[in-house]
């Protein structure tokens, strides 16, 4: 295939994060009086916000008011980001280098614009994109292909033409529906979960990556 453009998601991907999404569900939902535990907040990878909450109120039998508590979430996120630690993956900054060499590469991201923002300067990479997506860019989320259509576009690629790095689901399904390749990255997920992915790789040395951008050469 000839790739144009690399697109990446974020949270599981380049940056271990979701402690830090942990500890704001927890924040928020203590807030209303409820106590989550590590069940609660299990399998929370590659879903927005609103998703979340909504399945912590079904299975916790609460009366939630989704949007507020999706609102309030959101606002503690940003000093989260700013203060707990944020482990970048090992190899990311070498790939995300390397792809830039051989292709246009972007960010689409379920995270708001404002937490992105934070977490590409926490870990380095704030310049590396040449476009960036976020929750507030789209009317629908992952697993809706929606934000990698729309970056394909913005990039001037055609979906063919580009790899989406993902780590979730959700996210895997949303690449394969916008018709791009997919490359799931073992971050968050057993393998078997990401069958759907072309390609599934334990970190993102793996030498089949820089292969299919070497083609391009």
């Amino acid at each position: 295939m000839r790739v144009k453009a690399v697109l990446f998601d974020m949270d599981g991907v380049l940056c271990d994060s979701e402690p830090i999404h942990v500890e704001a569900y927890r924040e928020m939902f203590k807030l209303h009086g409820v106590i989550l535990n590590k069940k609660d907040t299990a399998d929370i990878f590659g879903k927005l916000d609103e998703h979340i909450i909504a399945d912590i109120c079904k299975k916790r039998r609460l009366h939630c008011d989704v949007y507020a508590m999706g609102r309030e979430k959101r606002e503690l996120i940003p000093p989260l980001l700013r203060k707990l630690p944020m482990p970048i993956y090992a190899h990311v900054k070498t790939f995300v280098a390397f792809a830039k060499k051989h292709a246009k590469i972007g960010l689409a991201t379920s995270s708001s614009r404002k937490e992105f923002k934070i977490t590409l300067q926490r870990i380095g990479l704030q310049n590396a994109f040449k476009a960036t997506l976020g929750k507030e860019d789209v009317r629908t989320h992952k697993p809706s292909p929606e934000i990698y259509r729309k970056l394909a576009k913005k990039l001037h690629v055609r979906p063919n033409e580009c790899i989406v790095i993902e780590d979730s689901v959700t996210g895997v399904e949303a690449a394969k529906r916008a018709g791009m390749f997919c490359v799931a990255v073992l971050n968050s997920f057993p393998a078997v979960k990401l069958k759907k992915a072309d390609m599934i790789v334990k970190n993102l040395n793996d030498i089949r990556l820089r292969r299919l951008l070497d083609a391009n050469l």
